[in-house]
């Protein structure tokens, strides 16, 4: 079923996760990938409307690929810049989608954040971005292996991502 997940609001806008939703489309119909909604609100009559659906563009052309990733399990929206995690993509490997909002309103694909770059190796299930924060330009992002938490920070100025620091396994419970 297509159930919400998870919810954030910044300003005029608000993101519902859908992490069972089959928005993406295979040979056989419709895959259950998860997606994203996103609302705007009109601010001067105060009136939400349903603005986009929305999901990463790798899932395009291979939803076969991408299903039961949890595209939507959590969501973080600050301004212009949303984060979104699926943490079940690439068999429970996990990953974290850096979306920006463009000058026409709409959400463009910055970068997607996977295990790699040192964080988390040779685990088989990390579960990155189970659990998603964003806080002006810092982007925190939950994994079940020896760095539990991992910080990323988005260069505005070159529109990139990398990490910032990874915080340490401290106990399980603290996990994905």
């Amino acid at each position: 079923s297509d159930l919400v997940a998870s919810v954030s609001i910044s300003g005029n806008t608000a993101v519902i996760g859908l992490p069972k939703a089959a928005i993406a489309v295979g040979p056989s119909g419709p895959v259950s990938t998860g997606m994203i909604v996103t609302y705007e609100r009109n601010p001067e009559s105060g009136v939400w409307r349903q603005a986009k659906e929305v999901v990463p563009n790798e899932y395009s052309g291979r939803a076969e690929r991408y299903k039961d990733s949890d595209f939507g399990q959590s969501v973080s929206i600050y301004s212009d810049l949303l984060v979104v995690g699926a943490p079940s993509e690439e068999s429970n490997q996990g990953s974290v989608t850096v979306f920006k909002k463009n000058e026409k309103g709409l959400w463009d694909q910055v970068k997607k954040l996977d295990p790699g770059d040192g964080v988390c190796e040779n685990e088989n299930e990390i579960y990155l971005g189970y659990s998603v924060i964003l806080h002006k330009d810092t982007i925190a992002a939950s994994s079940d292996c020896a760095e539990n938490i991992v910080l990323y920070q988005y260069d505005r100025a070159g529109g990139r991502v990398k990490i910032s620091q990874v915080l340490p396994w401290v106990d399980k419970k603290f996990g994905a």
